[in-house]
């Protein structure tokens, strides 16, 4: 299977990043590293994207930020469940400011290092994205070789676009048609639930402490009914923190509907169809259910990893 999976890598090889961005016609969208927080959600939910470069004074591209990202400032900012049972409405104005009204060149000096910034020309081909994508990162900003300016994004989402349309080729059918179970997908690793009754800010702190990109939730009979990801915090502005308090459920139904229809698929079901469903439905991820219950879970950094190992 090893030779299939270099056979995808080589016919990404023959993809030249320029023209790849030049079909995408994509305006690339760049926050500034003065700007706060509470601006770069909304502008990253106003374009309908989870993350873009980061310019600093000089007008060069200095990092990439994410969704994730704010993830993890708010974990940081947010009050303990002691200082909240103290006074919990002083405690959420305050952390409301330290997460509104935080520049994103803090919020950059404070994060892990997760999803670095990684120089991509455009000289260079979509099989260089698609071994970065394989090792974690979720994005890449592609360099102009000439100009040294950002001209695309090129995402997980991207490669697995390109990969619905090719990868029905006989020549990858072993990889294609292997099923989610056979991959490993069925046995609950990287799967994170939680209930329709626990809060954002409990939902936020899992998403942190496993490193995932969302979570499972479910009813109190563990029925799959909703999705909870970093891009759900969309909806949560400064004048909105006192939200985090709020029951998952509630807080999807107000402020991102279409989470409450998560998009499921059976372990029996092949890597091409999940491929499929995941680019048709515009997803980051697809929960593998038996009778209506989440066992595991196939996102876009799956994908990316089978492809460039």
């Amino acid at each position: 299977m090893s030779h299939e999976k270099n056979a995808i890598l080589a016919e990404l090889h023959k993809v030249s990043l320029k023209t790849f961005a030049t079909e995408k016609k994509q305006r690339v969208i760049t926050l500034q590293a003065t700007d706060t927080i509470e601006k770069a959600v909304k502008v990253l939910g106003d374009n309908k994207i989870l993350g873009a470069p980061v310019v600093g004074k000089d007008g060069k591209v200095i990092d990439i930020i994410d969704m994730s990202h704010i993830v993890g400032h708010i974990c940081r900012a947010s009050p303990t469940p002691y200082s909240l049972a103290r006074d919990e409405l002083g405690s959420l104005k305050i952390a409301g400011r330290a997460i509104a009204l935080v520049t994103l060149q803090h919020m950059l000096d404070q994060t892990d290092g997760r999803d670095p910034l990684v120089e991509v020309f455009d000289d260079q081909t979509l099989a260089t994205v698609a071994e970065l994508l394989g090792k974690g990162l979720h994005r890449t900003v592609i360099f102009s070789k000439e100009t040294k300016q950002p001209v695309a994004i090129v995402s997980q989402s991207d490669i697995c676009r390109w990969l619905a349309v090719h990868l029905n080729g006989a020549k990858f059918e072993k990889v294609a048609k292997r099923t989610l179970k056979d991959y490993g997908f069925a046995a609950g690793d990287g799967l994170v639930t939680i209930t329709e009754k626990q809060n954002v800010l409990y939902a936020l702190n899992l998403l942190e402490k496993n490193k995932v990109g969302a979570v499972a939730v479910v009813d109190a009979q563990g029925h799959l009914t909703g999705n909870f990801s970093a891009s759900d915090l969309r909806g949560l502005y400064q004048e909105n923190f006192p939200g985090l308090l709020r029951e998952i459920g509630e807080y999807l139904d107000e402020f991102s509907p279409k989470s409450r229809s998560p998009r499921a698929i059976l372990a029996t079901s092949t890597l091409l169809e999940a491929v499929q469903e995941i680019s048709q439905s515009k997803l980051h991820r697809l929960w593998i259910i038996d009778d209506f219950k989440p066992i595991g879970v196939i996102t876009l950094t799956d994908v990316m990893k089978i492809i460039s190992a």
